[in-house]
Parts: structure tokens; C-alpha cells; sequence
């Protein structure tokens, strides 16, 4: 139902071929984000140690990990069972998911306006830095907002269609339930935002009928598999660890924060990151034309309905802004509805030039190919594989190293235990030791050990 499948779509084309390029460029080059560490661990430790109910990074560090619900991590370790697991292979699992976001919503878009203007939503949505920055590394927002979106835009379709049609509520309960065994209570936007779209457009009549209730009620029953599943296993304190985090001290109490509550923060944050498309909005709720339009007011609906109660929460993070990067993109782009037609043919051949220009300048030239995330690690690292050194672990002498960002790369990299020390010690096996270089400078235990790598003000050495 949401699927154009015309071959001779050009445009759709190019579009997915600009996003491989963007999504996956360079995608073997070593490093990035320790929340891609952490996730990537999980689905490595999955797919190597049998961790697939209960998330585990180390013995040390999350050996039990109850923050979110192990869907994602476990889809993870599936993929890199078969695939094997490095930072390619994290990369390409993030950016499938990239790639089914610009399918669906191109082909959707198609389906509800037409074809150019699908094509230059695209481009918008392409175009905005913070949505395509996070998926090149894995993590939870990217595969929760392919859920959220594909739902809303097949309930749109439903409500065009006068909601004649059976399936849709249960294709939506769907995504709904995997939204919620993804990153959890983020998910119950979807039906929220149905729920005021139907106040709105005077269609409450639908919530006396049994099809969006049984859609809701197979939503919370796929989501209630994971607690189940603990219950049976003995393991139901994790449930409610993950509960009591996410639900009460996030949401709730916005995690014990004192600051203020700035409720324009995320507005601005939108603003600083992509001014042309927030006036473009702006600009668009001004013209009748546009406030007309059913579509431009599901969207619009759709983007508020997500920022408006993110902005009213104590507790902040950019990444919660993901979700509504489609919508902040189509309903930017439907201010430029009526020239879609004509644009639309006259970029799509420079697009084509650009696109094939971009992917052999990336082929020809070492663009982005160097290491710039934590670019020690990954020399030290190397120097451990290939001289097979016979590390046991890390000792990060008074936090010489960030804590989070060394932890996640050594047990994704070299499945290393890091122990934070203050002072060095003696012990069994050899170890690899990151210290400040003055620290190192001052004790003579430490100048006895082979020197791998100096960089930065610190130091980095295998010992005994």
C-alpha cells in the first residue's frame, strides 16, 4: 500500500544511491561514538558469548545491563553472527537502517503527493548534518524513528483512504510494539500522535471501533515478550531496574537534574543546527495555501506533537530530536510543494552528476579516511594485533583516558577489561597501561616498560 513499485523511478534511485554514499562513506575507518562502542559490544558479546536476553559488556563494566531492552542488540549479534563483527560491519548494520528511513519515506511520500516532491523531501531530510552524522554509528534513535515514521505515514494513508482498509491498525501495532522493545516509552508518541490527529480532524468515531485497539493491544504484547521472557528466566529484576531508570528518574524526575527547565532549548537547538529549514516552517504556517493542506498539517502535527512534550521534560539530550528529523524535514520541504514539479526534473540530472562525482572522489582521494576518533586507541590497538601481544588487560592510571570512551573501544576491539587505578601495582600477565606523561616521567616502575605509543600528554605501555 505505501510502495510505488515503478522501475523506471529514477529519482528514488538516486536518492539511495546519495544516501549510501553519505550513510556508509569510509564506513571501514576505525572509531566512533562510545555509544556505538557500547551498543556494538553488546551485539558482539551477543553474537561471541550467548548475552542475548541480558546485555553484557564486561565483567566489570555493565555485566548486566538493564538501561534499554536488548531488541536492537540482539538484531546486532544476528547480523554479526553472519557477517562477523568490526567497524564495518557496525556501520553497515546502522546504516540499513539509514537506508530503510530514506525508502520508506520516499516511497510513502510518493504514494500520498507524487513522485518530485518525494524527491526533494528526500533531499531535505539528506541535507540536515545531525541525521545523517547519527547513522553512521550504531544506536537506538535511527531504528525507533523508522518505526515511528513508517506508522504515522500508514495511519496517514489510512485516514485518506477514509480508513476503509483492515490491516493498516495492525501494521502500525506493529511498529508501535517494535518501537517499544527498541528504546521503550519514546515509542508511545505513535499512538499519541494518531490519537490527536483523530480529535483534531473530528474522527473519533474510529476509536469506537476494535481495529486500532487490537493494533494497540498487539503493540504492548510484542513489548511484554521481553519482561516475560526475564520473568521465566529468573531475571524479572531487570525489567524493573530498567523501569525505574528509564520510566521514573528519565521521564519523571529528569534524572535528579537542578538546572532550570529551558524550554526552548530544543527549538533553538534546531534553529543553531539547521536554520533554513526552521524558518522554512515558519514560513510556511504563515500562508493559507499551506494550512489548507491536510498532509502539510499532519506533518507539522507530527513534528510539534514530538517537540512540544520533549521540550517540557526537566531532562535534555540532542539525540531525543531524532525521531522528528523526518518530519522537520517534510514539512520544511512542503513549503516548496507547488515548484516540486518543476525543480524536481531540473535537479535530479545535476543530482545524478554530483552523486557519481562525490562516490569516486571518495574512491579516488583518502577523504574522511583518516582516524580522528580516539586515534591512539586505534594505534596501540594495531600494534596489539599485529605483534599478537598477550595483553589480559587495561589500567587507566588516574584517568589519564575518558573512562567511557576506552572501556567500549577495548571490549568492542580487543574484548579488553579496563580497571581504573590510581596507583600502579603488580600483576599477573601482561597488561597495557595508559598514564599521563608526567606521572609516567616520575615513576621508575613505569620507565621499565616497553613504550607503544607517546601522544597527547599520555602514555601508552605494556608491562611486565
Amino acid at each position: 500500500m505505501m510502495v510505488n513499485n515503478d522501475k523506471r523511478d529514477l529519482s528514488f534511485y538516486v536518492i539511495l544511491f546519495l544516501g549510501f554514499i553519505i550513510f556508509l562513506q569510509n564506513a571501514w575507518v576505525p572509531g566512533f561514538f562510545h555509544d556505538g562502542l557500547l551498543y556494538s559490544s553488546f551485539g558482539k558479546n551477543a553474537a561471541e558469548k550467548g548475552h542475548w536476553l541480558i546485555p553484557h559488556l564486561s565483567q566489570l563494566q555493565y555485566p548486566r545491563f538493564d538501561q534499554h531492552p536488548p531488541f536492537l542488540f540482539i538484531l546486532e549479534g544476528l547480523f554479526f553472527k553472519i557477517f562477523g563483527s568490526d567497524f564495518l560491519q557496525a556501520r553497515l548494520f546502522a546504516g540499513l537502517w539509514g537506508i530503510g528511513i530514506l525508502t520508506v519515506f520516499y516511497r510513502s511520500i510518493a504514494a500520498i503527493v507524487h513522485r518530485q516532491f518525494a524527491f526533494i523531501a528526500s533531499l531535505f531530510l539528506l541535507l540536515i548534518p545531525f541525521f545523517f552524522k547519527k547513522v553512521r554509528f550504531p544506536n537506538l534513535d535511527i531504528p525507533l524513528t523508522l518505526c515511528l515514521m513508517w506508522g504515522l505515514l500508514i495511519y496517514f494513508r489510512h485516514y485518506q483512504n477514509k480508513f476503509c482498509e483492515k490491516k493498516p491498525f495492525l501494521l502500525i501495532g506493529l511498529l508501535f510494539g517494535l518501537g517499544l522493545l527498541i528504546k521503550g516509552p519514546f515509542a508511545l508518541i505513535l499512538p499519541f500522535l494518531m490519537a490527536l490527529h483523530l480529535l483534531l480532524t473530528k474522527n473519533v468515531k474510529v476509536l469506537l471501533t476494535p481495529r486500532p485497539w487490537l493494533g494497540l493491544i498487539l503493540g504492548l504484547s510484542l513489548f511484554a515478550l521481553w519482561p516475560l521472557a526475564l520473568f521465566l528466566k529468573g531475571d524479572f529484576i531487570i525489567f524493573t531496574n530498567y523501569m525505574e531508570a528509564q520510566v521514573f528518574r528519565t521521564i519523571i524526575t529528569g534524572r535528579d537534574t537542578q538546572q532550570a527547565v529551558n524550554y526552548f532549548q530544543y527549538l533553538m537547538d534546531l534553529f543553531k543546527a539547521n536554520p533554513v529549514w526552521t524558518l522554512l516552517i515558519i514560513f510556511g504556517i504563515g500562508q493559507k495555501e499551506l494550512r489548507s493542506n491536510s498532509f502539510f498539517r499532519f506533518s507539522l502535527l507530527c513534528f510539534l506533537g514530538m517537540l512540544i512534550p520533549l521540550s517540557l521534560m526537566k531532562f535534555k539530550y540532542s539525540n531525543y530530536l531524532i525521531p522528528l528529523m523526518p518530519f522537520f524535514a517534510l514539512t520544511a520541504a512542503m513549503t516548496c510543494l507547488r515548484q516540486s514539479a518543476v525543480w524536481a526534473p531540473k535537479i535530479l540530472l545535476k543530482l545524478q552528476v554530483f552523486a557519481l562525482a562525490l562516490a569516486l572522489a571518495f574512491i579516488i582521494f583518502p577523504i574522511g579516511s583518516k582516524v580522528r576518533r580516539d586515534p591512539s586507541l586505534n594505534l596501540v590497538s594495531e600494534i596489539i594485533e599485529r605483534e599478537k601481544l598477550p595483553v589480559k588487560k587495561v589500567i587507566n592510571l588516574a584517568s589519564a583516558y575518558p573512562y567511557w570512551s576506552l572501556v567500549s573501544y577495548m571490549q568492542f576491539r580487543l574484548n579488553l577489561e579496563v580497571e581504573q587505578k590510581n596507583e600502579i601495582e603488580m600483576v599477573d600477565g601482561k597488561i597495557l597501561i595508559i598514564a599521563n606523561e608526567d606521572y609516567y616521567q616520575k615513576t621508575e616502575t613505569l620507565q621499565s616498560m616497553r613504550l607503544l605509543l607517546k601522544e597527547k600528554g599520555r602514555v601508552f605501555l605494556i608491562g611486565p
